[in-house]
C-alpha cells in the first residue's frame, strides 16, 4: 500500500465519518437523556431522504433548500412519537423501551414500503456528477457538501448544550434527573425538545444520505441504525467531541479493512465496539452506557 493510498483512506475517513458522526448524534442524545435506545433512528433518517428526494423532483434547485424542511418534518414526527409513546415508558427497563421502539420502527419502514414501494431513489443533482481532486484523492462534491453541513451542525448542536438555558436543562436531565427536578426543571417537556433536536438531526442526515447514496425504507436499519451504535458505544454518551472522534476513526478503520479484508467493513466496526464495551466502557470521553 503506497501513500497515496492511505492518504485517500484517511482522507475519505474523515470527510465520511464527520458526516456519520451527525448521523449518530441524534441516537446518542435521545439515549443519554431519556435512556430510551430509539431503534427507529434509522427509520427518521430515510424519512428525511425522501422528504428531500420529493422536493427536490418537485421543486429542484439546491438540495441543501430542502434541509431545513426535512429536518422539520422528521422533528414534528419523533415529537408526536415521543408525546405519544415514549413518554409513557421513559424510567421503565431498556427491555420494555426496546421492545416498543422496533414497534415503531417495523411500523415507519412498513408505512415507507407501502406509500414509496421498495425501488431504490436518489437525489441526481449536481453534486452527483462532480468532484474535487484534494491531494491525491478525488472526492465528490456530494461528501464535501455533507462534510461541511455535519461540521456546522455539530458545532451549533454543541453551542445549544453548553451555552443556552434548554441546553444545560438538557445537560442537568441527562446528569441527574432527580436533582433537575428539585430545580423546577420539567422532565417531560426536555425529553421532548432533546427528540425534537435528535429527530431534526435525523432528517438533516436524510437530505445528506440522499444526496450521497441510494436509499430504500429498508436502509435505515441495514446501513445507519448499526453504524450509530457503534459511534455512540466508541464516543460514549454525552461527548460530542467523543463523536467526532469515533465517527472519523470507525470509517477510517472500515476504509483500511476494504483494502486488506474486502467485505468486513461492517464486521470491523462491531468488533471495535465490543472490544471497547469490555475494557473500556465509558467511551473515548464519555460515561458509563447504562
Amino acid at each position: 500500500m503506497n501513500l497515496d493510498i492511505i492518504f485517500n483512506l484517511i482522507l475519505l475517513g474523515i470527510i465520511i465519518g464527520t458526516i456519520y458522526s451527525l448521523i449518530a448524534m441524534g441516537l446518542s442524545l435521545i439515549w443519554g437523556v431519556s435512556r430510551i435506545i430509539n431503534v427507529a433512528h434509522g427509520e427518521f433518517i430515510v424519512i428525511g431522504a425522501y422528504v428531500t428526494y420529493y422536493m427536490f423532483n418537485t421543486f429542484h434547485g439546491d438540495p441543501s433548500l430542502y434541509l431545513i424542511p426535512s429536518g422539520l418534518v422528521v422533528g414534528l414526527i419523533g415529537v408526536i412519537i415521543q408525546l405519544l409513546l415514549y413518554n409513557r415508558i421513559v424510567g421503565r427497563d431498556h427491555l420494555t423501551s426496546l421492545v416498543l421502539a422496533f414497534g415503531v420502527s417495523i411500523v415507519l419502514s412498513g408505512s415507507m414500503y407501502i406509500l414509496f414501494t421498495g425501488n431504490l431513489r436518489v437525489v441526481n443533482s449536481f453534486y452527483s456528477e462532480k468532484s474535487i481532486l484534494i491531494g491525491s484523492a478525488t472526492v465528490r462534491w456530494g461528501a464535501i457538501y455533507g462534510f461541511f453541513i455535519a461540521l456546522i451542525l455539530i458545532l451549533l448542536v454543541f453551542l445549544l448544550l453548553e451555552k443556552t438555558d434548554i441546553g444545560r436543562a438538557i445537560r442537568a436531565i441527562a446528569q441527574d434527573k432527580d436533582a433537575a427536578i428539585l430545580m423546577g426543571i420539567n422532565p417531560q417537556r426536555i425529553y421532548l425538545i432533546a427528540m425534537f433536536i435528535s429527530a431534526f438531526l435525523a432528517g438533516v442526515s436524510g437530505n445528506i444520505v440522499a444526496v450521497l447514496y441510494s436509499f430504500d425504507p429498508g436502509v435505515g436499519e441495514s446501513s445507519y441504525l448499526g453504524i450509530s451504535f457503534v459511534i455512540t458505544v466508541l464516543a460514549g454518551l454525552g461527548s460530542i467531541k467523543g463523536l467526532i472522534l469515533a465517527g472519523i476513526f470507525i470509517l477510517t478503520a472500515q476504509n483500511f479493512t476494504s483494502v486488506y479484508a474486502q467485505g468486513l467493513e461492517t464486521a470491523m466496526g462491531f468488533l471495535i465496539m465490543i472490544l471497547f464495551i469490555l475494557f473500556k466502557p465509558t467511551g473515548l470521553f464519555g460515561k458509563l452506557l447504562e
